[in-house]
């Protein structure tokens, strides 16, 4: 379900062009206001993912910000996952106070810019990705957390009672072999 694109030129000068797909996450007004000013003020800091077809996976909202900001250089680098992407800021030194600025103002964007789509979640893992998101349950947001056990309680309840009728009918077993 895509809705929009954005364009960007390369470090060879040609134009890539990113699509954008529903995220998980909505963000806030406080969060991408911050995302905003932050890359006005220090630049990018991290990259964005995006897959094989330039869907972005990760990282909608920093695009969307560096477009509003007219800023539309990228570099492109392209892996399959296996390595660790490093973006090596040239320009920042981790004991100088714009280093120390730029540490402070990722890890706060990140708390203050989340506003989960539970129905979003919901809809992928169930129909369109049948995946389980309650893998990733161990991630919780300073700012709001995300309660993924909440949105599947009756997959949870009804869980229980097979489990407890498999044991019932387990146990009756073993008590016929006594």
């Amino acid at each position: 379900m895509i809705k929009e694109e954005v364009t960007f030129i390369n470090e060879h000068n040609k134009e890539v062009t990113l699509n954008y797909n529903k995220s998980f996450n909505k963000g806030t007004k406080k969060g991408n206001s911050l995302l905003l000013e932050s890359l006005r003020s220090l630049g990018c800091g991290k990259s964005i993912v995006v897959d094989k077809n330039n869907t972005i996976l990760c990282g909608d909202k920093v695009v969307k910000a560096l477009s509003s900001l007219k800023k539309n250089k990228v570099r492109v680098i392209e892996t399959d996952g296996e390595e660790l992407i490093i973006v090596k800021r040239t320009d920042l030194d981790a004991d100088t106070a714009r280093g120390m600025e730029m540490s402070l103002v990722d890890n706060l964007i990140h708390t203050k810019n989340i506003d989960w789509d539970t129905n979003h979640i919901i809809e992928s893992s169930k129909i369109r990705l049948s995946f389980d998101p309650r893998r990733w349950d161990g991630y919780e947001c300073m700012s709001k957390p995300l309660d993924i056990e909440d949105l599947f309680k009756e997959d949870i309840v009804e869980n229980r009672k097979r489990k407890i009728e498999k044991d019932i009918v387990f146990f009756e077993d073993l008590c016929l072999f006594e």
